[in-house]
């Protein structure tokens, strides 16, 4: 079975939707297409699968998408801070002798 989802560019990024893909890999693979305000996902999955399943589906993948966005978005956000932590931390070493 074949599904299409569709992810609005000023909501979500690629990077994100490719994280979340990767979650479910072991169920469908997936096909990314990007037109002008949004990302298309082909799912296929690898087994027979019914309308069930497939709704169910949808919704870990959101929920997931969801999860991974803010993941994204939080590395985003906080990665300065990280980085001089790190810094520091290494500073404070015999690493660069």
């Amino acid at each position: 079975m074949v599904i299409k989802l569709k992810f609005d560019k000023e909501i979500y990024d690629i990077l994100s939707i490719k994280k979340t893909a990767y979650k479910f890999s072991d169920i469908a693979s997936f096909e990314f297409n990007s037109n002008d305000s949004s990302y298309d996902c082909i799912v296929t999955f690898l087994n027979e699968t019914n309308k069930d399943a497939v709704e169910k589906f949808k919704l870990d993948f959101n929920n997931e998408l969801l999860d991974q966005d803010l993941r994204v978005k939080i590395n985003d956000e906080t990665a300065e801070i990280k980085n001089v932590i790190i810094g520091y931390a290494f500073s404070k070493t015999d690493l660069q002798n």
